[in-house]
């Protein structure tokens, strides 16, 4: 995940039952059986991700 961020490593990592990686840009990754589960984005500071042009968060 961190190569596709554009960072050389995640700004911390979490254990628990999914492995979590927390990006300082409000981006989170959690891992299952070391393979990527879901992408969590944090809707005040991360970034803006659109779909066919349409906003996912943060629209009025």
């Amino acid at each position: 995940m961190a190569e596709a961020l554009l960072v050389s490593e995640p700004e911390s990592r979490v254990g628990g039952p999914y492995g979590q990686e927390d990006f300082s840009d409000g981006v989170k990754a959690f891992y299952d059986a070391g393979q990527l589960a879901c992408v969590a984005l944090d809707a005040v500071i991360g970034p803006q991700v659109c779909l066919a042009g349409f906003p996912w968060q943060g629209a009025i």
